[in-house]
């Protein structure tokens, strides 16, 4: 999955089948990890384009089940 930053710095992935337009909320830590909490601005989606999975580091599709 190809990924670029758009002109208002925005994450863009090309092909996803969902989009959010987002500003923090808030940031706190937990642990090893930084949390961010995002206020949704906007959203919307695309019925044509396939499901999507960030798994094991890596944007992945779905396949059907048989």
């Amino acid at each position: 999955m190809e990924r670029r930053i758009d002109g208002e710095r925005a994450l863009v992935l090309e092909g996803s089948p969902l989009w959010f337009t987002t500003r923090m909320h808030s940031q706190f830590t937990a642990g090893d990890h930084d949390v961010a909490v995002l206020e949704i601005l906007d959203f919307g989606y695309d019925e044509a384009s396939e499901g999507l999975v960030f798994h094991q580091s890596r944007f992945k599709g779905l396949t059907p089940l048989e």
